[in-house]
């Protein structure tokens, strides 16, 4: 646990890597703006032996988004000869061209020192995990052991995908339906509830916390917060509940390890392409490296390095199962595990399609711990308590559907593709 901690502080600090500081190195060609902003006028170029004077040590900082993916640089004011203002990036590169060419501009982002030194943070700690189980000779059927192997399992991941992270440098996933969930954070937070809303109120819910912390005005203020805790703590701690869950499934330890590492690298060997033009649609093999931006923007989607729904939808359903599976057949464990499923649900509607699976876990435990047919009054009883406690959980997103569209069942998602000519959501189940 300690170096989960540890890795905590130093993945957020990694994440505010775009804070300030009192110097910094710029290489030739690096371009200089007349605003910060990559689109904007590049007034001059930084020569060898050029001279700038840095005017605040605070950047601000530009992203540029092109689908599937965005770059984030940090561009500082600086002074030139004639006293006027501009902005230099040193995360661009300038590449001049012959023909009278414009020249082209190139990411010269350099990943910052936790960035660089965080592979040899996991690597290590995968390290002692193996001499810890390798010199104790930890029994296989122990806590400790199973703890271990979901710990490597967890830690894998965190160190392929810091590598992959920093290879690729400052890209990230461009923002598609996060506008439209961190539009209705903000609204929540301004408490306006007038809408309408075009999807579920689960995630803004989720985006409120990271939106406070950094004082956010629009989704890319908070884009490499989600990003990093959700790709380095949230997707990792699914993981290891994912290992968790399959042990109280009585799964060998070595399967559910063998099951999490596949889970833990999948996302960095498993791609699909699309030919839109041609209908084709395939699956293949192959690894995230080169310049290849689709396959790096599949791998950030899969791995949970994104601010979309998918891996905290993923985590509270987990968790959900994990408390069926792990705590005694008693009401209040089916209260919790009823509110975390709720929650599920506000993150993703469709995790309503889990309930089935989540009941028929409860029943084997209830069937398990009273012996059959003794079961079934204790299990209903619960079963009232846990719908009680799903209904009112959810009962948030029926209350916003009922004010924003006069139908508790309507959920925002029928504002989807308005002047689609094909079928739309409204025109059925969504």
């Amino acid at each position: 646990m300690k170096f989960f901690y540890l890795f905590t502080v130093l993945l957020f600090i990694s994440a505010y890597e775009l804070s300030g500081r009192e110097f910094i190195t710029v290489d030739e060609l690096t371009p200089v703006f007349a605003a910060p902003d990559a689109s904007s006028k590049m007034i001059a170029v930084v020569r060898p032996g050029g001279k700038a004077e840095l005017i605040d040590t605070v950047p601000s900082v530009s992203w540029s988004a092109r689908h599937p993916l965005a770059r984030y640089s940090s561009f500082y004011p600086v002074k030139l000869d004639r006293d006027e203002i501009f902005y230099l990036s040193p995360d661009i590169k300038c590449i001049p061209r012959n023909n009278n060419l414009l020249p082209r501009l190139e990411s010269n982002f350099k990943p910052g020192i936790i960035r660089q030194i965080l592979p040899w943070l996991f690597a290590a700690a995968l390290a002692v995990i193996s001499g810890v189980m390798f010199f104790k000779k930890i029994k296989p059927e122990s806590s400790k052991f199973s703890v271990l192997l979901a710990s490597a399992a967890a830690i894998t991941r965190q160190l392929v995908l810091i590598l992959v992270i920093n290879h690729f440098g400052n890209a990230v996933t461009c923002a598609a339906d996060e506008n439209g969930y961190f539009q209705i954070a903000m609204d929540i937070c301004r408490g306006n509830f007038s809408g309408p809303w075009t999807f579920t109120i689960g995630l803004p819910l989720y985006y409120i916390p990271f939106i406070k912390l950094a004082g956010a005005e629009n989704f890319y203020d908070i884009a490499l917060m989600l990003d990093y805790f959700s790709g380095f703590i949230v997707a990792p701690v699914a993981i290891r509940g994912g290992f968790y869950l399959m042990r109280k499934l009585k799964i060998s330890p070595l399967a559910a390890f063998t099951a999490s590492m596949i889970w833990a690298i999948w996302p960095f060997v498993y791609y699909y392409g699309e030919d839109w033009n041609n209908l084709v649609f395939q699956a293949f093999f192959n690894l995230p490296g080169g310049v290849n931006r689709w396959r790096y923007y599949l791998s950030l989607i899969s791995s949970g390095f994104n601010s979309m729904s998918d891996t905290p939808s993923m985590l509270t359903v987990i968790i959900a199962a994990a408390v069926i599976a792990a705590s005694p057949a008693e009401k209040r464990f089916a209260a919790a595990a009823a509110a975390i499923f709720g929650f599920a649900c506000l993150i993703r509607i469709n995790n309503i399609f889990f309930a089935p699976a989540l009941c028929l876990l409860a029943y084997w435990k209830y069937a398990d711990q009273y012996e059959g047919k003794k079961c079934f009054v204790p299990m209903f009883s619960a079963a009232g308590v846990a719908a009680a406690v799903f209904l009112a959980i959810f009962s948030l997103q029926l209350a916003v559907n009922l004010h924003q569209f006069g139908n508790p069942f309507t959920f925002g998602y029928v504002l989807h593709a308005i002047d689609y000519p094909g079928p739309r959501p409204s025109d059925g189940f969504t």
